[in-house]
Parts: C-alpha cells; sequence; structure tokens
C-alpha cells in the first residue's frame, strides 16, 4: 500500500503518485518486488549507507516529509504503528501495488 501524510493532501493512488513525481520510501526487504515492477518511480536510498531501500522498516514510517513523500509498505505494518500510537496522521492510499505469494514448509522432510 500507498502510506502518505494526511496533512499534506492525498493522491489517488500509487500512479497518481509516481506521475506527480512523489518520492518513495520503503523497506530494503519488503520493497524488493516493487521496485522491480515499477522501476520508474522516484524510490529513496537510505541516508546511513546510500542504498535503495530503507534498512529499518519503523524509519520508513519516519522518513516521510524528510527523506520522501510517501512510503510504500505493508499494510499490517502501518496498523502496528498505528496501535502503538504513532503515525496516526498517516493513512493507506490506493489498493496494493504489489501481491506476493509467501510458502512456508509445513514439514521437515524434503528440507535441507
Amino acid at each position: 500500500f500507498l502510506v502518505q501524510s494526511a496533512n499534506i493532501g492525498t493522491v489517488k493512488d500509487f500512479t497518481a503518485a509516481k506521475q506527480r513525481g512523489m518520492s518513495f520510501c520503503g523497506s530494503r526487504m519488503g520493497t524488493e518486488t516493487a521496485r522491480q515492477l515499477h522501476p520508474d518511480a522516484n524510490w529513496v536510498r537510505d541516508p546511513a549507507d546510500g542504498k535503495l531501500g530503507i534498512i529499518s522498516q519503523r524509519n520508513v514510517l519516519n522518513y516521510i516529509g524528510q527523506y520522501c513523500d510517501a512510503a510504500v509498505m505493508d499494510k499490517q505494518d502501518l496498523a502496528a504503528a498505528h496501535g502503538d500510537g504513532d503515525h496516526c496522521d498517516r493513512l493507506c492510499v490506493g489498493d496494493p501495488i504489489v501481491y506476493e505469494t509467501v510458502g512456508m514448509p509445513m514439514s521437515a522432510v524434503g528440507t535441507i
């Protein structure tokens, strides 16, 4: 989901945000697929090491307004921050921009 600050106005979705030239923060591991599917988006590098994607998931929300205009993140991460009483001025915008299938082994049989 695209997350942005409620007090600066909203865009209707990720495509509209890209067209406006907005910059996006996202965790390094969590947005890898999104960065591959949307290489034309203005993805932010972590100021800590200069590499694409933010190292700490918690910093993704902290960087909105400072290093990026909006964040791309899992909805449950925003919900967790809201549950902690943090970033209550941030909201989800639009539909998910990517879906990922996650598989987990249910048995040790056949694993290395």
